[in-house]
């Protein structure tokens, strides 16, 4: 079983009531900076946030509120890969009824986009506090989670998985009377592609690639937060690549779509 600790800022005055999560995680709040902060028993989830227009003890509750579904979205994630971990940056912006009208995911580094879309529907289903004089609120938090695993992943760059992919095209490449481009730049060509058929910003995809170079899943994060539009134009191109193979262990990697 994994156990997850939480911590957590906020901007705002007094300090919220301590609270117990459902699913057995400690919360406890206390003075920190300018605002408040949420502390926990075991440092394995970190959160850190800013409120604005919004009581920060309600939003805070709120947060608490939605812990237990959030580490369900994480738990589910992990029977897939039990290694699976990361950060996320969510911006939320509640309308004058208490309702999310907007939860993005503007930073991941999760590497599933399930788990992703998980998440903020577990905040987009909640119920918020409404705005001080009934105007949109926002608020911004980020969230972390370690995985507590033997054997996690190969952390390889950018450049590592360019350089791999190159080296792996490269007997192929010498039959070719005229060989193409760099494996790694026909990627990420094809990734642009994707994000600009959606619209969306400046993307980061993070990927999971096993022993043999096969993705697993995939996350992405973008600054407009609407990286969720792009996934199944991702998901064919990636399904579609050959990637290199990390041998006896899984890799994970984050490409940059500019």
């Amino acid at each position: 079983m994994v156990t997850i600790g939480l911590t957590a800022a906020a901007c705002g005055g007094g300090t919220p009531p301590a609270a117990e999560d459902p699913a057995g995680m400690k919360v406890t709040h206390h003075e920190g900076g300018p605002g408040g902060s949420v502390s926990g028993d075991d440092g394995k989830m970190q959160v850190a946030g800013t409120v604005g227009g919004l009581n920060h003890g309600a939003v805070q509750k709120t947060f608490n509120e939605a812990m237990p579904t959030m580490k369900g979205c994480i738990t589910k994630g992990r029977q897939q890969l039990p290694f699976l971990g990361g950060a996320i940056d969510v911006y939320l912006e509640i309308d004058p009824l208490g309702k999310a009208s907007s939860v993005l995911l503007t930073k991941t580094t999760l590497g599933d986009h399930r788990v992703e879309a998980c998440i903020v529907q577990a905040l987009e289903s909640k119920q918020w506090p409404r705005p001080v004089g009934g105007k949109v609120g926002k608020t911004s938090s980020s969230f972390s989670w370690r995985a507590a695993d033997a054997d996690p992943p190969l952390a390889w760059t950018a450049g590592q998985l360019a350089a791999a992919m190159t080296a792996d095209a490269e007997p192929e490449a010498e039959e070719e009377e005229t060989p193409g481009p760099p494996p790694f730049d026909e990627l990420a060509a094809k990734l642009t592609k994707c994000r600009n058929d959606a619209g969306t910003g400046p993307l980061d995809v993070t990927i999971y690639l096993d022993e043999d170079g096969m993705p697993q899943t995939f996350g992405l994060s973008t600054a407009d937060g609407r990286g969720l539009q792009s996934v199944n134009c991702i998901d064919t191109v990636l399904q579609t690549t050959s990637f290199p193979a990390p041998g006896g262990s899984f890799a994970k990697v984050t490409v940059p779509v500019r």
